[in-house]
């Protein structure tokens, strides 16, 4: 999966990333077609506040046709992109729950068509 990172407010280091492609590694598992992924990270601060959630993690993740986004809001920036990447782990389980259903239903129709001749 190709990760680009993008920053407001905020000073990337090493760890960040490292932390941040340890936790894309375990949605990246969840993937049906991970060959074409590609990840895009938004680390932000909110300058206004000083403390309480000002850190912001945005994950948009691009598979093929699709696109999923995940947002997180914590106190640390860890905290943040724990909580982003669970969001973005079950958006992913949705929408590949969505793909069995759509391939089980069609299969089905198939099934039907062949015995009977037709789809209703």
């Amino acid at each position: 999966m190709q990760i680009s990172y993008k920053t407001d407010n905020v000073v990337l280091a090493s760890d960040v990333t490292s932390y941040t492609e340890e936790k894309l590694a375990a949605v990246e598992r969840l993937l049906v077609d991970e060959g074409n992924a590609s990840c895009e990270v938004l680390l932000s601060r909110d300058e206004k506040h000083q403390s309480g959630l000002i850190y912001r993690v945005d994950f948009t993740l691009f598979t093929g046709k699709e696109r999923i986004h995940a947002v997180g809001h914590g106190e640390s920036l860890m905290a943040a992109l724990d909580i982003a990447k669970d969001e973005l782990a079950n958006r992913v389980r949705r929408e590949k729950k969505l793909h069995v259903r759509v391939m089980r239903k069609s299969g089905a129709v198939l099934k039907r068509i062949m015995r009977f001749g037709s789809a209703e």
